[in-house]
């Protein structure tokens, strides 16, 4: 008797763990494929915001102004090269950074919904940071 009910609790915890498990990949994967889209958006490849983005954000922030910013934002730091998680912060949450063609970082702090499709429902682009790699080119940029 002790033995079924134990097996049963094992199964549950199993079945329990690996579907949570399970979750977690797809909330990484949709966390994933959004960091790439903003990446796009910040190299300046056309994209379909409305696939993207919350109604919600659109409304607060149109395509043509989220247009205007990037290039704005990109006149100056290059294309986006890549997108690397910094911090999770929830998750549908992270915080982010962008490297980009001319040595910039852009921290990004990025919400997606809960649920497939998984829209991109909050983007904060914080200011660009110059990446130095040396005390020399360090005080280059300083003189």
């Amino acid at each position: 008797m002790n033995t079924i009910r134990f097996s049963r609790l094992h199964l549950m915890l199993l079945v329990t763990l690996g579907f949570g498990t399970t979750i977690s990949r797809a909330d990484d994967a949709a966390i994933t494929r959004r960091l790439n889209d903003v990446c796009s958006i910040i190299t300046g490849a056309p994209v379909m915001y409305e696939s993207i983005f919350t109604a919600q954000f659109l409304k607060q922030v149109p395509p043509a102004k989220l247009s205007m910013l990037v290039q704005q934002l990109t006149a100056e730091t290059g294309p986006c090269t890549g997108m690397r998680i910094v911090e999770r912060r929830s998750a549908y949450q992270v915080a982010a950074e962008a490297t980009t063609k001319n040595g910039f970082s852009i921290p990004v702090l990025l919400t997606i919904e809960a649920q497939a499709p998984y829209l991109i429902a909050g983007l904060f682009l914080r200011p660009p940071v110059k990446a130095v790699a040396t005390l020399d080119s360090l005080g280059k940029n300083f003189a």
